[in-house]
């Protein structure tokens, strides 16, 4: 006789209290004491930075069904926000936002402690949303009382994602990195200088470090009804570029020293010819010691950027053209699936 069995699906029953994680005793005073307001900001008197460890979609808090993002702060305190007051830059999918770090505030603190407690329990409310506020605001102010010193100071995130985008049918990489709590992003030529041969994936990997420096801070206001967005925040603006060095410096230093470097083949044309790539930015004509060697080089070999091993010969910068000596040429490596060294 077959067993009957109920599929475990959402429930739209589960309670807030059901869920809640309280503050540890020890930390109860710290929790207090940062959600206290600072009589001349009106704000949290302390930013916590804390790692999203759950998004709770359906949870009852009274009578309403609300989301929840669960955030362990590095002191050991769990906060619980309000997937509303989760950040005016959060992403449309908020699942997103867990395995990574934000800052945020405490804002109010719950007693669920009943007549049979020993001690008491509290679970903490808070807002990723203020945090933000509130740390773009200070580099705001900052960035106008001393805007050189504030601009050329060199500041270290945290790659979480890098994520692959199309611009005018050319591939771009996003750059999504955390600075003390925040969620900044850079495009690929923000970071640096853009290569076609070497995406930044060939250089960043997730977790590892990215030298920045931001350009501006901007108050932005925002009104997402469809999301229940609403309010302001700092808009940053980052760059890397300044401690990448200037393609025009690389390719001015191979000339005068008559360098021999390896290239990397970024177009196969009719009419333009085989162009090599220098560096970022730069796409020589390569020519060849005999013609059987320029013509083995394949339109995969583009795809493929086939390193090449060349000489530069010269080099217009208002073009960014020139001509490169290809004194190597690797035969058949675009068509080889598995390269050994």
């Amino acid at each position: 006789m077959a067993q009957n069995s109920k599929e475990n699906t959402r429930s739209s029953d589960i309670k807030f209290i059901d869920i809640a994680k309280t503050i540890p005793s020890e930390l109860l005073e710290s929790a207090s004491s940062a959600k206290r307001i600072d009589s001349k900001t009106k704000l949290p008197s302390k930013i916590f930075r804390g790692f999203v460890q759950a998004i709770y979609m359906d949870v009852l808090i009274g009578n309403k069904k609300t989301a929840l993002i669960e955030v362990t702060t590095n002191e050991g305190i769990t906060v619980y926000v309000r997937l509303t007051d989760g950040g005016l830059r959060q992403p449309k999918n908020p699942g997103l936002m867990v395995g990574k770090y934000y800052a945020v505030v405490i804002t109010n603190l719950i007693d669920l402690s009943d007549s049979g407690d020993n001690e008491e329990r509290f679970c903490a409310i808070g807002s990723i949303q203020t945090a933000e506020y509130m740390i773009g605001y200070s580099l705001n102010a900052r960035m106008a009382a001393n805007p050189k010193e504030f601009h050329d100071e060199k500041r270290i995130g945290t790659i979480n994602s890098i994520v692959n985008t199309d611009i005018n049918g050319r591939r771009h990489e996003m750059v999504f990195f955390e600075y003390s709590g925040l969620q900044l992003m850079m495009m690929d030529y923000q970071v640096g200088y853009y290569s076609q041969a070497h995406p930044l994936t060939s250089e960043y990997r997730l977790g590892d470090e990215v030298a920045f420096q931001i350009q501006n801070v901007e108050l932005t206001r925002i009104d997402d009804a469809e999301r229940g967005l609403r309010g302001s925040y700092f808009d940053i603006r980052a760059s890397g570029k300044r401690f990448k060095e200037n393609p025009k410096i690389t390719v001015n230093r191979l000339v005068a020293t008559g360098a021999f470097i390896n290239a990397y083949i970024t177009k196969v044309d009719p009419v333009k010819g085989v162009l090599v790539e220098v560096a970022p930015g730069y796409e020589l004509k390569a020519t060849f010691s005999n013609q059987t060697a320029g013509s083995n080089v394949k339109k995969l070999d583009a795809v493929e950027h086939t390193p090449v091993q060349v000489q530069v010969l010269s080099v217009d910068h208002t073009r960014r053209f020139g001509v490169v000596r290809v004194l190597s040429f690797p035969q058949g490596f675009a068509d080889t699936s598995q390269v050994l060294f």
